[in-house]
């Protein structure tokens, strides 16, 4: 099923069709808990130094939920995670991975596969501990367009959450 998840991802447009995505995935539950770990350590440390980039500091609350509680706010409990990154050079870097993503993210969804859109992880890779990016694999002329946790759901909703209807915005052809 991961192999057909990834084909499907490979396979969303890019620009110029270039397609040079890099998928980096942690399919091993044991080795997603031990870079939870790592990467926990990490934050934890970055707490204790307060060496946070100025509107990062909120992470300070989620490191004190995993201390106090042990809740996994970077994976929460999934047994899987996927990065998408591309080229720095490629036409159109973050767009692509965005749209590979989403292109996992419903053909996930059709099979019965819960994702979690991981702006937490993201960050945490990206931008606060970026040694993890080697770690991972991920080559430093990448453009990390976003991370993903995914896996069997432990809980099944009916529906989705209600949103109102989609609004025009103030002058667009067709608004009122």
């Amino acid at each position: 099923m991961l192999r057909r998840l990834l084909e499907v991802a490979a396979h969303a447009p890019s620009g110029r069709n270039a397609r040079q995505l890099r998928f980096t995935v942690v399919d091993d539950r044991q080795k997603l808990v031990q870079l939870r770990d790592e990467l926990m350590a990490g934050l934890s440390r970055m707490v204790r130094e307060e060496s946070f980039p100025q509107g990062m500091e909120f992470f300070a609350n989620y490191i004190k939920l995993w201390d106090e509680e042990q809740i996994d706010f970077l994976f929460r409990g999934a047994p899987h995670f996927l990065i998408v990154s591309a080229p720095q050079s490629s036409p159109a870097p973050l767009q692509d991975c965005l749209i590979a993503l989403s292109y996992f993210d419903l053909f996930a969804q059709s099979l019965g596969v819960g994702t979690l859109w991981d702006g937490l992880a993201n960050w945490t890779i990206g931008d606060l501990l970026p040694e993890f990016r080697g770690r991972l694999a991920i080559p430093g002329d990448h453009v990390i367009g976003y991370a993903m946790a995914f896996g069997r759901p432990a809980v099944q909703y009916v529906r989705t959450v209600e949103h109102g209807p989609a609004r025009d915005p103030p002058g667009a052809i067709g608004s009122k």
